[in-house]
């Protein structure tokens, strides 16, 4: 392990580490559980090596281990703030920067931390990051140099940003997708057919061209960008159009007329109204009925996380590693498979085996396998995905865009002022 310092000048030691995984395995409601369920205890024989034990081959775990989800957290703060880590004061890293103020839903302040493990950085004193509640705000803000750099999440505001002196535009291929979360524990959607006939009714490359203003690919299961695995998507015979195959679909399901709402957030992404109004227009071609609720993120992530909706659009995050896309969701004892209630033991089975080997060629086979079960059973509607914006001034440099959201090139960044 680096000689690496925690924010309050504590060392970071293996206990942290063990402390770290043991929680994220161990505490109510952990998004990250699932990710490393493969992980048997940790052995900590000295104060700077930690030593994980498995109970089977994992390939995933260490790209796991190197996100968001595996930062490392101090035990000693953990606990003196009752294991609750949403607390200012329990916001203690190793990172380059540390939390001065935090006004949530408003801004965070940062401050260079002078003891960081990467000698010599960061060249940033400061950094001050802004909740802007719509796209025009950023525009505006890196227009009049209120900012040195956005991330732009909408294609029209990207296309705005364009169009400015001085201000360069970023963008990289996506790992995340749009999609469309459908409720198969509720009728009708618990009838394969009718989720299948959805499926021939959403035009995704009108998705694309309308919201995304053609920058984006149409996706299935497995992201694009990871060329490796995902298969095309002219292979599954649902993502061509096919109104008359839709109708079809839903004579034989014998269900009567539908109707249901779209439970649609006003944010993140901010054109989940976009793809809803676009989806009703096209299920109307059908003869589906469908409503859409709007909610600010917040109330739609309560009922999200409640599986209290009958079909939702989202914004899902991508990795590197196919795992990712499927692993939570798609196996049957996945730690958010409770969103769709769908079960698939052949995908499910496939899933788990593509963690446990090294050989890529069965990987791939058995992805596969995963990809069609998914789109076969549709318990998403995969849509498309998105480009990545980073929109910054010509004074900002050497920030490195990773197309997952990951700022931690900050760490680097200079201003040329």
């Amino acid at each position: 392990m680096r000689q690496a310092k925690f924010h309050n000048g504590d060392a970071l030691t293996s206990a942290d580490v063990k402390f770290t995984f043991d929680r994220i395995l161990n505490v109510d409601g952990s998004v990250a559980k699932s990710l490393f369920t493969d992980i048997d205890h940790i052995d900590t024989p000295d104060d700077r090596t930690a030593v994980f034990v498995l109970k089977q081959p994992n390939v995933t775990i260490l790209p796991y281990m190197a996100s968001a989800n595996a930062s490392i957290v101090s035990q000693k703060v953990a606990q003196a703030n009752g294991n609750d880590l949403s607390k200012k004061e329990a916001s203690i890293g190793t990172g380059p920067f540390t939390l001065a103020e935090w006004v949530p839903d408003n801004y965070m302040l940062l401050q260079a931390n002078k003891d960081y493990f990467i000698q010599g950085l960061p060249y940033l004193d400061g950094v001050r990051i802004n909740v802007v509640p719509d796209q025009a705000g950023l525009v505006a803000a890196l227009r009049t140099k209120a900012a040195d750099m956005a991330i732009i999440e909408d294609a029209r505001a990207a296309q705005s940003v364009r169009q400015e002196e001085g201000i360069t535009l970023d963008a990289r291929p996506s790992p995340n997708y749009n999609l469309l979360f459908v409720n198969t524990a509720r009728k009708p959607f618990d009838n394969l057919k009718v989720r299948q006939a959805i499926s021939y009714a959403v035009d995704r490359q009108q998705i694309v061209d309308a919201v995304a203003l053609g920058e984006g690919d149409v996706t299935g299961p497995i992201a694009p960008a990871l060329t490796q695995f995902a298969l095309p998507t002219s292979q599954y015979p649902s993502y061509a159009r096919d109104v008359d195959k839709a109708r079809q679909l839903l004579q034989e399901a014998n269900v009567g007329p539908i109707e249901f709402t779209m439970l649609t957030e006003t944010s993140e992404p901010a054109y989940a109204k976009d793809i809803a109004q676009l989806v009703q227009q096209q299920l109307a071609d059908v003869g589906i009925k469908m409503n859409i609720e709007l909610l600010e993120f917040n109330q739609w992530v309560d009922r999200w996380l409640k599986a209290d909706f009958d079909m939702a659009p989202g914004l899902n995050g991508g990795q590197a590693d196919p795992d990712y896309y499927v692993f939570r969701y798609f196996t049957t004892d996945g730690n958010l498979n409770f969103v769709t209630s769908y079960k698939n033991e052949t995908a499910s089975d496939a899933i788990k085996q593509a963690r446990s080997t090294t050989d890529i060629v069965r990987r791939k086979q058995l992805y596969q396998t995963v990809q069609t079960e998914l789109v076969d059973g549709a318990p998403f509607i995969w849509l498309y995905v998105p480009r990545d914006y980073i929109a910054s001034l010509n004074t900002t440099r050497d920030f490195v865009h990773i197309p997952t959201g990951n700022i931690s090139y900050l760490r680097q960044t200079w201003l040329d002022k």
